[in-house]
């Protein structure tokens, strides 16, 4: 008999807490976790990804119940073919799945709360 093992690597992900900061790219706070919570949202206020890479999934909650959170990527990159360094607002309550499509692109798909 043979017994295969398959490993699935993107489970489970690490987990983390972050608190939205800054208002530019320069200064927002990174995600280093593969899910992200995030606190802080006041519509100014953001987070910034990591470096774009192929198949490099990253996943944020905006835990404010009505304010926008901002979402910039690493620099020089772009999320949705977008402008690079341009962010993205999410809603309050809202969860978004960032996937690298190489190593400067981001597709990002949104569960809106409406």
């Amino acid at each position: 008999d043979i017994i295969e093992v398959l490993l699935m690597p993107d489970v489970p992900q690490n987990v983390a807490s972050v608190a939205a900061a800054g208002s530019t790219q320069g200064d927002a706070a990174a995600l280093t976790a593969g899910i992200n919570t995030v606190s802080a949202a006041d519509g100014t206020k953001g987070v910034i990804l990591p470096a774009a890479k192929a198949g490099l999934v990253v996943q944020v909650y905006n835990e404010h119940a009505t304010n926008g959170l901002k979402v910039y990527p690493a620099t020089g990159d772009d999320i949705n073919d977008g402008s690079a360094d341009a962010a993205i607002t999410m809603e309050g309550k809202g969860i978004a799945r960032f996937t690298g499509l190489d190593t400067a692109t981001f597709a990002a798909s949104f569960v809106a709360n409406t």
